[in-house]
């Protein structure tokens, strides 16, 4: 099977894909994850015009890296070049999620900052959250994000929901002579 069919199968099952019903990316992660572009199949997917294919492929990359599964350098700067079209926010919790599994790479960390820069002060509790959380893990492996993820950690010891606050007391924002 070529990349552009696997493509186009997982696209046919997360096009079905209601944006709760996580047993179909299961069996889609069943079917289709021994397949040799799989990985570089849910990057791509991942930036689909539909909202909810979108969201699909980052569960399952989500999935993937909490399963133990890595991405590959390339695979992240790839994955990067998406992050700009998320337009569901589920989409854009996977990804500040699958941080806390997957070390980001010193020229891949631009777009992945961003993302979690644009969501600290988003209405649902859960990204603001991931956010804070994803910007802590990214300033870990580079010092240039420190103060600003200590900025936003700070922010979010005081945020008014419960849920960012608990995330926030999670987080360990290295000291800048110790990164």
């Amino acid at each position: 099977m070529t990349t552009a069919h696997t493509q186009a199968a997982l696209r046919g099952a997360l096009d079905c894909f209601d944006g709760k019903a996580v047993s179909l990316l299961s069996e889609a992660a069943v079917r289709w994850s021994d397949a040799p572009d799989y990985l570089d199949s849910l990057i791509a997917l991942c930036g689909d015009d539909a909202p909810m294919v979108q969201s699909g492929a980052s569960w399952l990359l989500l999935d993937h890296a909490r399963q133990g599964g890595r991405l590959t350098e390339a695979r992240l700067a790839a994955l990067g070049t998406r992050l700009g079209g998320l337009q569901d926010w589920s989409g854009v919790l996977h990804v500040l999620q699958l941080l806390e599994y997957q070390p980001v790479p010193p020229d891949a960390v631009a777009p992945f900052a961003d993302l979690a820069r644009q969501h600290l002060d988003h209405d649902r509790p859960f990204l603001r959250a991931w956010s804070v959380s994803a910007l802590c893990r990214l300033a870990a492996r580079h010092p240039d994000l420190l103060a600003e993820a200590d900025a936003a950690h700070r922010a979010a010891l005081d945020d008014p929901a419960a849920s960012v606050r608990a995330r926030a007391r999670k987080c360990a924002v290295p000291s800048p002579s110790n990164p």
